[in-house]
């Protein structure tokens, strides 16, 4: 379907008018563009390679119940590349260290996935969560500021704010 819309999208960008709705799958690892302040926070325990990406997509389908548009004629796409530093340093090369590796990263996603269906926040350090409470503090003096100057000329805007990581 992305192929046969793209390939009719000419260069006046009439294409943006034939976007799409696809639904999340399981190790799905689109590239997606979201507002910052929408996106949420990564489990930190899975760093360098292996599922890090499945699992902070997980996240954000979470958030958007499952749903995800496709632009036709807008892609990315990754070049092919060595293996990383980090994949060498989780799989090595021992058989039974690749093994055990592996082993972690199931319980990890296993661990990850099922704190996604209980609606838990993703697993943080404490000075991530101690960054993002000072963050929402400072958006929600922000947003105050600007509700309390449009209350002085004449408007009311209500700006909305949740802290909660999982609105759904």
């Amino acid at each position: 379907m992305f192929w046969d819309k793209s390939s009719k999208c000419t260069k006046s960008g009439d294409c943006w008018n034939e976007l799409y709705h696809i639904k999340h799958e399981k190790l799905f690892e689109p590239y997606v563009i979201m507002a910052t302040v929408d996106v949420p926070l990564c489990d930190e325990r899975f760093t360098g390679y292996g599922l890090n990406k499945v699992s902070h997509l997980a996240s954000i389908s979470k958030q958007a119940g499952g749903d995800f548009y496709v632009l036709p004629g807008v892609f990315l796409a990754a070049p092919a590349h060595e293996r990383s530093e980090s994949w060498a340093q989780r799989y090595g090369s021992l058989s039974d260290e690749i093994s055990f590796n592996m082993l972690v990263l199931k319980g990890l996603f296993l661990n990850s996935t099922r704190r996604l269906e209980a609606c838990e926040e993703p697993v943080v350090s404490q000075s991530t969560e101690r960054m993002m409470r000072d963050l929402h503090q400072r958006l929600h003096e922000l947003a105050k500021k600007k509700s309390e100057a449009e209350e002085q000329n004449g408007s009311v805007l209500v700006v909305p704010f949740e802290s909660v990581m999982c609105p759904y």
